[in-house]
């Protein structure tokens, strides 16, 4: 919930992922639903990213165990490659997933895609103050957001 003084605008509907191990059991199938995601240790990079999943796994019933927290995609891949966890992803532009940078042309891991749950989803959102004091630049940027002019 946001505070009255502030207002939400959803900018896009993003996909999710999850990378797992070519080895894993879910690399054989097209698309996991978050509940059999959950089972699985993560390995995540950044505590904002901590946060979120501990708030997921204890949604759907579990407690989330963390191989990692590391920053380094090098890292993460073979993490994952060696099916010590799974780490998430989301494609913000409905086109490619933000990781693929980093695990591109790798065939040890694999992103199954999340099947769409009204309970799990993510959103790329504008929030903004309901001020009537904007400068022409907020009110600039907020216009090209809110147009989809940010889209590629």
């Amino acid at each position: 919930s946001l505070p009255s003084e502030c207002s939400l605008d959803v900018l896009s509907e993003c996909r999710l992922c999850y990378w797992v191990s070519s080895n894993s059991p879910l690399a054989e199938q097209s698309e996991i639903t978050i509940s059999q995601a959950v089972k699985y240790p993560v390995i995540v990079p950044t505590k904002s990213d901590l946060k979120m999943m501990e708030a997921i796994y204890a949604a759907y019933g579990s407690k989330v165990k963390v191989v990692a927290e590391c920053e380094n995609p090098y890292l993460i891949h073979k993490m994952v490659a060696n099916n010590f966890g799974i780490t998430p992803d989301a494609a913000i532009i409905d086109d490619e997933w933000m990781l693929k940078y980093a695990f591109s042309g790798k065939n040890d891991v694999k992103a199954v895609s999340v099947k769409p749950d009204k309970n799990y989803f993510s959103r790329l959102c504008l929030i903004s103050l309901n001020s009537n004091k904007k400068t022409v630049l907020e009110k600039h940027v907020t216009n090209f957001l809110l147009n989809q002019n940010w889209r590629v």
